[in-house]
């Protein structure tokens, strides 16, 4: 993908701030890691376009349900493409955010 020009590197993008939000939103070690290993899914689709395609499910379970505490949360919009089949032609259409897609649905 480098080689080909289709990778966009963006500078350091880490947000310390929504970290520390996201974090006390669980009590249990295991779900802080989870969030914190998966932190730069959250923090690109912030510098981008809101948007994050992903299988994993646990962590979108993690961000959600965050999401009903961090409003930063709340219209990403998270894909699963195992789940809802090929969303290719979504993401050519334009990638809409739909309101079924985005995290702050999930956490409720």
């Amino acid at each position: 993908m480098w080689a080909r020009k289709k990778v966009d590197a963006l500078p350091a993008i880490s947000n310390q701030i929504l970290r520390d939000k996201i974090q006390r939103c669980f009590t249990e070690a295991r779900a802080i890691e989870a969030v914190l290993k998966d932190m730069h899914l959250i923090e690109a689709a912030m510098a981008t376009d809101g948007l994050v395609v992903s299988r994993d499910t646990t962590a979108r379970q993690h961000f959600a349900q965050a999401a009903s505490v961090v409003a930063e949360l709340r219209n990403l919009v998270w894909v699963n493409p195992q789940e809802e089949g090929d969303p290719r032609l979504w993401l050519q259409r334009g990638a809409k955010a739909e309101k079924g897609r985005m995290l702050g649905r999930y956490g409720k």
